[in-house]
């Protein structure tokens, strides 16, 4: 009887052993459905071609700030050669 205890405690422990390897598998394999769910919907976008559009329009409103920036630095740089020529003249004058 005693011996038949311990067989069925040995093999309890083997089962429940055996049940929280079945549930961690489980939940790797849930995390990996909630993965492939994720790229199959970015995989969709891309070929979609939403991704390409949204890219060409972000690179659009980029060139565009580029241009703005240009300008706005051009411009500086004018105001600059501006104020220079103003202070030797200043300097000229007073001396």
């Amino acid at each position: 009887m005693q011996l038949q205890k311990q067989h069925h405690a040995r093999i309890e422990a083997k089962l429940r052993q055996r049940l929280q390897e079945a549930l961690a598998e489980s939940e790797r394999l849930r995390q990996n459905q909630k993965e492939i769910a994720t790229l199959q919907t970015r995989l969709a976008a891309i070929e979609s071609g939403k991704t390409i559009t949204e890219m060409g329009q972000r690179l659009m409103q980029l060139t565009l700030e580029n241009e703005q920036l240009k300008s706005t630095a051009r411009q500086a740089s004018h105001l600059t050669k501006l104020l220079q020529d103003a202070n030797s003249q200043i300097t000229t004058l007073v001396h």
